[in-house]
């Protein structure tokens, strides 16, 4: 049974298929720890051209890879900080880090609110979280 966070639906799925179907567990606390070195890591550079630089966004979102979208969110976090995002820009990030921050959400036990102030942090700023309880482990 894969029950969808935040709603009341409940989907019935043979277990067998859930990598085919590209479902995987929750982060645990090592997929948490990882996910946050990768927004520390430095961005690569990005293509001046709007419309290279928004199917490359496209793409790395529509992957569903979670360490993909980490990237992504990092590059176009700071982005966004250094020389600002369009419309369409903007939209890519808010749709890449609501699943993104619910997740870390989830797996850190901590508000979605606080989660995004600690990625916004860990890429804006170069730190790794302190967060007591459910990420000591991990920090």
């Amino acid at each position: 049974m894969l029950d969808v966070h935040h709603t009341d639906l409940s989907l019935a799925l043979p277990q067998e298929r859930a990598e085919e179907l590209g479902l995987r567990g929750i982060l645990d606390a090592e997929g948490v720890q990882d996910i946050f070195a990768l927004l520390l890591e430095p961005s690569p550079p990005v293509d001046r051209t709007w419309s290279r630089r928004i199917k490359d966004y496209t793409t790395r979102f529509n992957s569903g890879n979670v360490r993909t979208i980490a990237a992504l969110i990092r590059d176009m976090v700071r982005r966004d900080a250094d020389k600002g995002l369009s419309f369409g820009e903007r939209t890519v990030l808010r749709d890449a880090k609501e699943p993104f921050i619910a997740e870390l959400s989830l797996a850190m036990s901590v508000p979605a609110e606080e989660v995004e102030v600690l990625v916004d942090t860990a890429v804006l700023e170069g730190r790794t979280p302190q967060v007591p309880g459910a990420l000591a482990a991990v920090s």
